[in-house]
């Protein structure tokens, strides 16, 4: 397994590498920590007169992640039933990528990228963030930071 795992990375950084695209921080999580070995990639996307987080995630099952870290601190407690409402609105019209909260009431916006490391495609991680994340955050963003905020 651990041969497809490194095929996988290796595709995204070669392809990242072709295209001079320096995006990306790689980081590579000791295997004692998690259950399948992992490379993770964090860098930025600028959109909306924000910086967001981007975080890909790739490791030695046929998932793949791309996390896009929507509010960096938590929202007020008093917004949440908007905010859940809002994202429940998002997750039920948009089948590419899911909202979520977690426990501390930070937004993130998911998208799953599954496929085997022969089918593994880098330049799909790269398509779905400038084709698709990059527009739904110029359009939705504002609209989910009016309910997080009471605005």
């Amino acid at each position: 397994m651990a041969e497809k795992f490194v095929a996988k990375s290796k595709r995204f950084d070669d392809y990242l590498a072709k295209h001079g695209l320096h995006w990306f921080e790689k980081i590579e999580v000791p295997e004692e920590e998690i259950q399948y070995r992992t490379v993770v990639y964090r860098g930025t996307l600028d959109a909306v007169g924000t910086q967001f987080q981007v975080i890909v995630v790739l490791d030695d099952s046929i998932y793949g992640l791309l996390r896009v870290v929507l509010t960096p601190s938590t929202i007020e407690e008093g917004s949440r039933d908007r905010v859940v409402a809002f994202v429940n609105e998002m997750n039920y019209t948009f089948k590419s990528f899911k909202y979520y909260l977690d426990q501390d009431n930070r937004i993130y916006l998911d998208i799953s990228l599954p496929s085997t490391a022969e089918e593994f495609n880098p330049e799909l991680i790269v398509y779905m963030t400038i084709e698709v994340v990059l527009p739904h955050l110029k359009e939705y963003y504002p609209k989910l930071m009016q309910e997080a905020w009471g605005e």
